[in-house]
C-alpha cells in the first residue's frame, strides 16, 4: 500500500512534536503542507520534498498529497497542532477515498488547547470545550449556539482563532455572548504565538478579555465559574481535596452598577487575594434585588452567602475566614452572621472579621484616610459625606462619626444619611450655620451606585446636590466609593487578618 501520513507538529517548536510525528517526517519523501507550517519544519528535514499552498487552498494541498503517494511516494502531510483538531485529518480521509490503494494514518500532535494550557498553568483541568471563531466553514449563528451552550454548561472554554484582520470584533462578540451566563469576573487568560518566538501569556478577567487585541495567532481560555488565578497561574480546581484548605469569603450588599463594582467590590477581593495569597476568595452578596436583577439584566448569578457556603464546601475549603465589606454591623451583617453560624459545623475552622466600623480606632483610620485624600479645605468649603442609614441601633455610629472628624480637627467634615439619622435636614441647617459657600459631596459607602448618582448627585429637587444648590451653594460632587480608597482597603484586609489570628486561638 502507498503510505500517507497526516501529521499533527504541534504548537511549532521542534522538541514539542511527538517521536511519532518525528519519525513519520523521517520516512517520508515529501512534506505538504500550508506554507507557514512548511518553514517551521524544514530546516530539521532538508533532504525532504516541500509541497507547499498557501491559506485556504487545504482541498488542492490534499490533492497533491494523493497524487503524490500515487506516484509511490510516502507523504506526510503536516498541520499544526493535531491533525484531528481543525486539521487536515477529515479531509483527508473523505478525498482518500478516491485513492483506495493509499493507506491514510493519522498521526496525533500536540494542539493548542493542551500547549497553551500548559503556559497558563491547568485551565483545562476538568470538563472542557473548544470552539473556534472562525466562520469561514462555520457560520456564525452556529459559533453563537456554540458559545452560549458551553458558558451555560459551566464548561472551560479554549477558543481558536479569536479574530483576525476581517473579523476584528469576533473575540469582542462572543465575550458579550459568555457575559450572559458569566460573571465578567470569570478568570481568563491568553498565550500568543504558542511554541514559537515570542511567546507571552496573560491572565485577566473575561471584563478585561472582551477588550482585548488578539490575532490568528492568539489561543484565548475562559475559565468555568471555578477557575481561580494563582499568582500569575490560570488554575480550574478538578474537586480533590486537601487538608487545610483556606478560603475567604467576601460578602458584599452588591451593587448593579458594574463601573463602581469594578472600583470597589473587585478591588477589596482583589486586595484580600493579594494579601493573604494562601486563600482562596470567593464572593457573596447580600442584596437579593440586586442579585435578581444582574441574573435578569445580564445573564449573570452572583452567589449569595449561603450559595457561597455549599460552593466553598463542595470545593474542599476547611478553614473559613468570612470578611463583609459592610460599613457597620447593621442588619445585613447580622444576617450574613446567621447563615454562616448554621453552615459553621460543616468546616473545620471559621471567623468573622468586623465591618469596616467597629471600633473608634476603625473611625479615626476612616476618617484619617478620606481626609488625606481630600486635603485641607477652605474654610468657606464643607465636606458632606453620604452615607446609607437604617433603622438598627447600629445606625449611631455615624453621628457618632460626625462628632469624631470634628475632635480631630475636621470641623467642616459632615457625614448624613439617606434614610436615617444625621439626616439632610440637619445638615442643611448646619450648612446654613457655617455660611459655606460651596459644598462637596461624597458617598460614604463602599459603591458608587445608585445612591450617589441618584440621591446624592441626581437632577431630582430631593436629591442633595439640588437641595444644596437651592440654598445658593455651589456643589461638586464626588463620584468615588470607600472601596475606592487603598487605605480603606487596607483596613478590610487587617480585619480578616484579625478574624484569621482569633481563628487560629
Amino acid at each position: 500500500m502507498k503510505q500517507i501520513y497526516v501529521v499533527g507538529i504541534g504548537p511549532g517548536a521542534y522538541e514539542k512534536m511527538t517521536m511519532e510525528a518525528v519519525e513519520a517526517l523521517k520516512a517520508s519523501d515529501v512534506i505538504v503542507g500550508y506554507t507557514v507550517y512548511v518553514d517551521l519544519v524544514k530546516e530539521y528535514f532538508p533532504d525532504k520534498e516541500m509541497l507547499t499552498t498557501p491559506m485556504r487552498r487545504e482541498e488542492e494541498r490534499c490533492r497533491m498529497a494523493l497524487e503524490e503517494a500515487s506516484r509511490g511516494k510516502t507523504v506526510a502531510m503536516i498541520c499544526s497542532g493535531d491533525a484531528g483538531v481543525y486539521g487536515m485529518a477529515g479531509l483527508m480521509l473523505e478525498m482518500g477515498r478516491e485513492y483506495p490503494d493509499c493507506s491514510i494514518e493519522v498521526v496525533p500532535g500536540v494542539t493548542a488547547a493542551l500547549a497553551g494550557a500548559a503556559v497558563l498553568g491547568a485551565p483545562l483541568i476538568h470538563d472542557f470545550a473548544v470552539i473556534s471563531l472562525s466562520d469561514l466553514l462555520t457560520p456564525w449563528e452556529t459559533i453563537e449556539k456554540r458559545l452560549a451552550c458551553a458558558a451555560d454548561g459551566d464548561f472551560s472554554i479554549c477558543i481558536y482563532n479569536p479574530s483576525s484582520k476581517k473579523r476584528n470584533d469576533y473575540l469582542q462578540k462572543a465575550c458579550r455572548i459568555l457575559l450572559k451566563y458569566r460573571s465578567p469576573e470569570t478568570v481568563c487568560g491568553i498565550v500568543r504565538n504558542i511554541g514559537r518566538d515570542g511567546q507571552s501569556s496573560q491572565v485577566m478577567t473575561l471584563g478585561e478579555l472582551e477588550y482585548l487585541e488578539t490575532d490568528m495567532f492568539t489561543t484565548v481560555f475562559v475559565g468555568n465559574s471555578r477557575t481561580q488565578k494563582l499568582g500569575h497561574r490560570m488554575v480550574t480546581p478538578r474537586g480533590y481535596r486537601f487538608e487545610g484548605r483556606k478560603g475567604i469569603l467576601v460578602v458584599s450588599f452588591g451593587t448593579s452598577h458594574p463601573d463602581t463594582r469594578k472600583k470597589t467590590i473587585d478591588a477589596v477581593e482583589k486586595e484580600l487575594a493579594a494579601a493573604y495569597p494562601e486563600y482562596r476568595v470567593y464572593r457573596a452578596w447580600t442584596s437579593g434585588m440586586i442579585i435578581r436583577k444582574l441574573k435578569e439584566r445580564d445573564g449573570y448569578h452572583v452567589n449569595t452567602v449561603t450559595e457561597a457556603l455549599e460552593q466553598m464546601k463542595a470545593d474542599g475549603i476547611r478553614e473559613l475566614v468570612v470578611q463583609p465589606t459592610h460599613v457597620i454591623n447593621g442588619f445585613e451583617n447580622e444576617q450574613m452572621i446567621a447563615e454562616v453560624s448554621g453552615a459553621a459545623e460543616e468546616f473545620e475552622k471559621v471567623s468573622c472579621g468586623a465591618p469596616l466600623l467597629t471600633t473608634s480606632e476603625d473611625g479615626e483610620a476612616v476618617i484619617r484616610v478620606l481626609m488625606e485624600e481630600f486635603g485641607t479645605l477652605n474654610e468657606d468649603t464643607a465636606l458632606v459625606f453620604l452615607g446609607h442609614g437604617t433603622t438598627h441601633y447600629a445606625n449611631t455610629v455615624y453621628a457618632a462619626l460626625d462628632y469624631q472628624m470634628k475632635d480631630m480637627g475636621y470641623r467642616n467634615a459632615y457625614i448624613g444619611t439617606v434614610e436615617a439619622y444625621p439626616s439632610m435636614e440637619s445638615l442643611k441647617r448646619r450648612i446654613e450655620e457655617g455660611g459655606y459657600k460651596k459644598v462637596i459631596l461624597a458617598p460614604f459607602m463602599i459603591v458608587a451606585g445608585e445612591h450617589a448618582k441618584h440621591d446624592m448627585a441626581g437632577d431630582d429637587p430631593q436629591s442633595w446636590r439640588c437641595q444644596f444648590e437651592d440654598m445658593g451653594c455651589q456643589v461638586e460632587c464626588v463620584f468615588r466609593g470607600l472601596g475606592e480608597y487603598e487605605g480603606i482597603r487596607r483596613l478590610l484586609a487587617e480585619h480578616a487578618r484579625e478574624a484569621m489570628e482569633k481563628g487560629a486561638e
